[in-house]
């Protein structure tokens, strides 16, 4: 689990830029509705990456590092 950045692999024929404000507002709507960020808190940075993935391979490896590829995972609270 991270707490400072998230990775999302979707396969989707929308424009990834669109796709990405989609996530956050809904993302920062949901940990407002929970209480878990003030009302006003600034959440996320400008932009993303937004990586095009063209081949089952990329895909595959994209969801590996996202699963697995990012260190120890930080403990539950």
């Amino acid at each position: 689990m991270r707490t400072n950045h998230v990775h999302i692999v979707v396969a989707a024929a929308d424009d990834p830029e669109k796709m990405m404000v989609q996530f956050k507002a809904y993302a920062t709507r949901e940990m407002r509705r929970r209480d878990l960020i003030a009302a006003r808190k600034k959440v996320w940075t400008e932009g993303g990456s937004k990586r095009w993935l063209f081949t089952d391979e990329s895909v595959s490896q994209a969801c590996i590092y996202v699963l697995y590829g990012q260190g120890v995972d930080l403990p539950m609270i």
